[in-house]
């Protein structure tokens, strides 16, 4: 419905809408918008009957913005008074780590099996549940009401982690209520089709975790941009509940021999999985190493706070060793020592494998120099070296003949070369 609809031209150009602001003095109502539309209709045939060109024009422009308004639902309009309005602050679940609450696109975890993405969540849900610590370091402020879509573990394992996880907290799960609440294993896909029972878990929630996208898309294509309308329906299902949607989502494993990085192309699936969301966290880990979390996209925060690892432990509770599970977040650089002490630990045993090799070079040619020493062995000469520190005492080097190069050779220490004989 246009303006045109409602005042021929002659009556057009006596209101002066042609030449004034039509929008000054519009007041919102708060009325349901069939009744605002009819009480337009009234208020505009009033001042028809009443010649008061001016106010029916102003009436005529806001009954055709109400009218579109009702027709194409789909459509937000921001105008300039409403654009110009200074905007609230940002309100987080957990700022340091740029995890903002409120309506809008989901927040996505990333990473491969092994990484504990999973249960390092469900203790991020259990301290918001209980306005407790992420991690046992971010503070979250007041309880919140959150729910847990688990569509990959199961109740029993799901329900074994909250227990464990609650026991490290001194936590009884009883006293929460329906502050958490698991969903487990619903019937469930991020389609049209069961929009209406999504909305139905967001209704009063503060945070939903998803888990994951895969099990939630059964059949489509992950690899396909199309994967984004799952992502963009929970999006718009917050946008009505103010509930924000966190969806776990797997990694792809480096090639054998390589490192995760942790990057954003570490994600599985068409880049229109990390295009569809707020916040993106990649979870990466190595055997017996912490866990690494870094942050590589904050939408709305705007700025990506420094990575972090996760450690986990367990917790002794009444004499079980494992009755409870602690999860705690620590600086990157606990990750960067513990990889610089494995790698010393490899070169430790290397260097003991190598040394063997050593050893019996030279026994079999007593006296051997340093270069012919290195071509028996196979070893440079930083693996060399370290395997002739761990032989230590048990072999000789002496100097050689001078020539256009020093000569060291290599003998058999006493207790090795008595043993021989």
């Amino acid at each position: 419905m246009t303006a045109a609809h409602v005042l021929d031209e002659n009556d057009r150009l006596r209101a002066g809408v042609l030449d004034s602001d039509p929008l000054d003095g519009c007041e919102p109502y708060d009325v349901t918008q069939g009744e605002r539309l009819l009480r337009l209709r009234r208020e505009l045939d009033k001042a028809t009957k009443a010649q008061d060109w001016p106010e029916v024009g102003r009436l005529a422009v806001e009954l055709t913005r109400a009218t579109n308004s009702q027709s194409d639902t789909n459509t937000h309009l921001l105008d300039g008074p409403a654009m110009a309005e200074p905007l609230p602050p940002l309100s987080y679940f957990v700022r340091e780590l740029a995890l903002v609450d409120g309506p809008g696109a989901p927040h996505l975890d990333a990473g491969y099996g092994y990484s504990l993405k999973t249960f390092s969540e469900q203790d991020k849900l259990l301290a918001l549940a209980t306005g407790g610590l992420v991690w046992n370091a971010y503070p979250v402020g007041n309880p919140r009401r959150v729910i847990h879509v688990d569509l990959e573990q199961g109740a029993r394992l799901t329900t074994r982690r909250y227990q464990r996880l609650a026991a490290a907290r001194g936590v009884s799960l009883a006293s929460l209520g329906d502050r958490l609440v698991v969903a487990a294993m619903p019937r469930l896909k991020l389609t049209e089709q069961d929009a209406d029972s999504w909305k139905r878990l967001m209704d009063g929630r503060s945070l939903m975790l998803v888990d994951s996208l895969r099990a939630a898309t059964p059949g489509a294509d992950e690899n396909s941009s199309e994967i984004r309308s799952s992502l963009d329906m929970l999006g718009a299902l917050s946008e009505e509940t103010g509930c924000r949607a966190l969806v776990i989502h797997h990694a792809r494993k480096p090639p054998p021999g390589e490192r995760n990085t942790g990057g954003r192309y570490s994600i599985r699936g068409s880049s229109a999985i990390y295009d569809g969301c707020d916040a993106v966290y990649v979870f990466s880990a190595e055997e017996s190493e912490p866990v690494a979390v870094k942050c590589v996209k904050a939408r709305s925060h705007g700025e990506e706070p420094e990575a972090l690892c996760l450690v986990i432990e367990d917790v002794e509770i009444d004499g079980d060793r494992k009755g409870g599970v602690r999860i705690s977040a620590r600086g990157i650089e606990l990750l960067q020592e513990s990889r610089q002490a494995s790698q010393r630990v490899k070169d430790e045993k290397e260097a003991h494998v190598n040394s063997h090799k050593v050893l019996e070079a030279i026994r079999d040619q007593p006296g051997i120099s340093t270069t012919d020493l290195r071509s028996a062995t196979g070893l440079n000469g930083a693996r060399l070296a370290a395997a002739k520190k761990v032989l230590g005492k048990r072999i000789t080097v002496k100097k050689g003949a001078e020539g256009v190069a020093t000569a060291y050779c290599h003998y058999l220490g006493k207790l090795d070369r008595e043993a021989a004989e």
